[in-house]
Order: C-alpha cells, then sequence, then structure tokens
C-alpha cells in the first residue's frame, strides 16, 4: 500500500499550524514510526496481506527537508506479489499457493525543497526527488532488487479551515532479471478539515499506474485523522478502501511522530 506521497502530504498541511515567523529560519527534526497493514487479490486468484512497519528521520531547514527511512516487511499470499513502500503489485509470473516471508525493506532517501516565499499566502508548494536503495530481498518477493527514483510535486493551499492538496509523481524504475516493470506516474487529490489546533482530518483519491504492464492501475480511498499531543508528539491514523484490482481491498495503519526540536 502506497503510504509514502501521502503521509508527506499529511505532514505538510500539518506545516499550516506553524507560525509564519517561522519563514527563512525553520528548523526541525523529526523521527516517524508506526504500523501499516492491507490486504487484497492485486490481480491474483487468492488474498495477499502485507504488514509494513517503517522509522524515518527528517531533518528540515529553511526551504529543505531530508528523508531516510527504513522498514521491515512481513507478507502472506502468492510469490509473484510483490510488497514494500510503494504497495503490493503482481509481477505476472505465474504462481501457485501462498508464502510467508518477512525481512527488512528497502531504503528511501529523499530531498524536499519548498518554496517559502508563498507561506505568507497560505501556499505551500513542494519538489521532492527521492532514491531507493534496494536493501529489501528480491529472492523473498519484499522488493524488486533494483534502484529506482522518483520525482515529486506535492501543493496546498488554505483557506480558513480547509486546505485542498495535490500530488503528483513520476517513478523510474529499476529492470530486475526475473519480470519487466515500467515507470509510472501517481497522482493524489484530497482535502483536509482542520477542526482545531489539536485535530485536522481530510481525505483524498489515489491513482497509480501499474508498474507491471499486466497489471490493473490502483485506485484507492484514504481517509486520515491527525491529532497532536502537545507540542513534540503526533499521532495519525488512516484507512484506505481499493477500487480497483489492482488495489488492496482495505487498510489502514498508525504513524506517531516526535519532533525533537
Amino acid at each position: 500500500m502506497k503510504r509514502s506521497l501521502l503521509v508527506i502530504v499529511v505532514l505538510a498541511a500539518q506545516t499550516i499550524a506553524m507560525p509564519i515567523a517561522h519563514a527563512g529560519d525553520w528548523e526541525s527534526l523529526k523521527i516517524f514510526s508506526g504500523f501499516d497493514y492491507s490486504s487484497g487479490k492485486y490481480g491474483e486468484a487468492t488474498d495477499t496481506a502485507i504488514f509494513y512497519v517503517p522509522v524515518s528521520v527528517k531533518y528540515e531547514t529553511g526551504p529543505w527537508g531530508f528523508r531516510a527511512t527504513t522498514s521491515y516487511i512481513h507478507i502472506h499470499g502468492p510469490a509473484n506479489v510483490i510488497g514494500g513502500e510503494a504497495g503490493g503489485f503482481s509481477t505476472g509470473v505465474p504462481s501457485t499457493g501462498s508464502v510467508s516471508r518477512s525481512g527488512p525493506g528497502d531504503i528511501l532517501l529523499g530531498v524536499t525543497y519548498s518554496l517559502e516565499s508563498l507561506w505568507r499566502k497560505a501556499l505551500f508548494i513542494d519538489f521532492t526527488g527521492k532514491v531507493k536503495v534496494p536493501t529489501a530481498s528480491a529472492s523473498k518477493g519484499l522488493g524488486t532488487g533494483k534502484t529506482d527514483f522518483t520525482a515529486q510535486v506535492d501543493i496546498a493551499k488554505t483557506w480558513g479551515r480547509f486546505t485542498p492538496f495535490a500530488t503528483l509523481a513520476y517513478r523510474f524504475m529499476g529492470t530486475p532479471r526475473a519480470y519487466v516493470l515500467r515507470d509510472a506516474w501517481n497522482a493524489s487529490l484530497g482535502l483536509q478539515y482542520t477542526a482545531s489546533h489539536v485535530v485536522s482530518t481530510g481525505v483524498s483519491f489515489d491513482y497509480r499506474q501499474s508498474v507491471s504492464p499486466t497489471g490493473t492501475d490502483p485506485r484507492e480511498l484514504f481517509g486520515y485523522v491527525a491529532v497532536a499531543l502537545g507540542e513534540k508528539w503526533t499521532l495519525d491514523f488512516y484507512g484506505v478502501a481499493g477500487l480497483s484490482d489492482g488495489s488492496p481491498d482495505a487498510g489502514g495503519g498508525i504513524q506517531i511522530t516526535f519532533r525533537a526540536h
């Protein structure tokens, strides 16, 4: 299940609560963790369950943000369904029966540049480049075993308590030996409502091109509630409903964020 794009959007929307005076001298260090669970057929005859536990560190200084993520993955389902931060997908290679496998996931490294000159207008535009370091086992189906790259743009605009947001990204996939992958577009469109300085909630529609040439494009509805626990801690609860054969039937998770400074 694809979480990274939407978690970035949720966190970007939360920065709306920051005083505009931070523009130009803003600096922070955040640590993220949690868990994500999803289940679906991904175009196969039987279900695949994916349990994903990421740990991230993000450092922000002025308009720049730097993020590193590692993870643990457990998958139960057909051996031709690959899991990871990009979500599950079928390689199209014939497979029989279900197997369980688990281990470390890929390492993700990202750099973001924000147009801070627009913050005073409550307009947030971020440009992000990400690289996936293939540390997850390809033989177990925990990853593709190849490096890939993503270019991404996030935009959000605040009107009172409402913040519409959108994401557009393009992922350059590697070339595994055992199957064929293609580069793919990802897009999200959503709306956040800030009920108070403590609670905000939102919903989005997410579309991804299938990275498998024979797969169905994933389409999902995503909803979340973010709760600030004081100045340093935030809890995000989210759920997903699949709208296509390439998506999980359902999923959800929790993310906890600690702002070190």
